[in-house]
């Protein structure tokens, strides 16, 4: 079933406290020293509350039932830049944690540098290992990351391609390819400030020096 991401509303408040609520109470199972009060949807609701209409949140829904969201506080300085707050308490997600929150992420993290907001702050359950590997890949805690594999063959079938070098009659193609990548990596989630230039998609920057 498809997942759907939109703005978050008032009325979706009920289904986000009840999500936060059920996630906070496994948590109490393995932490029963952390408070019950919020495992409560009454208490939560209030606190939801006040978050709509500070920053920009969304939803995700699967065949209309809430199984993730985002909200947000703005902070007018955080180390000198305007920032966006989410604490454990104003997100959540169900089922398949780190695809849900990398979907809402990449919503929400567009909207949020909008209203010019360029440092986000993201406060998460330790209990969610999948859900903070996702956000260790998206760049909360992790920058880059290379890997180093051997040649030896895959074990799956070859792709129906043509591999050979490429010449100045793919130049076209090339530079088309090149500002698909710059234009991803510049975008939400990825934010690549330096990608414009790390990737330059200009055709002068692909053709062959002159003889």
């Amino acid at each position: 079933m498809a997942l759907h991401v939109a703005p978050l509303t008032h009325d979706h408040l009920p289904a986000a406290a009840d999500l936060v609520a059920r996630r906070y109470r496994c948590l109490r199972g393995t932490i029963p020293q952390l408070p019950s009060r919020y495992g409560d949807e009454a208490v939560l609701t209030p606190m939801l509350e006040e978050l709509v209409g500070s920053a920009p949140g969304v939803v995700a829904t699967e065949g209309g039932r809430l199984v993730g969201f985002t909200a947000g506080l703005t902070i007018p300085a955080f180390k000198g830049r305007r920032s966006v707050l989410s604490p454990e308490w104003a997100n959540a997600a169900d089922g398949d944690t780190r695809d849900v929150y990398e979907r809402m992420y990449a919503a929400v993290a567009a909207a949020w540098v909008a209203a010019g907001c360029s440092c986000h702050l993201i406060g998460q359950f330790p209990d969610d290992a999948h859900a903070l590997d996702g956000w260790f890949h998206q760049g909360f805690g992790l920058l880059g990351l290379d890997r180093v594999r051997d040649l030896s063959p895959l074990g799956v079938p070859s792709p129906e391609v043509e591999v050979r070098a490429a010449g100045v009659a793919d130049l076209a193609a090339v530079v088309a390819l090149a500002r698909r990548l710059s234009d991803r990596l510049h975008a939400a989630p990825v934010f690549g400030t330096t990608c414009r230039r790390m990737h330059p998609p200009g055709r002068r920057n692909w053709e062959p020096p002159s003889a």
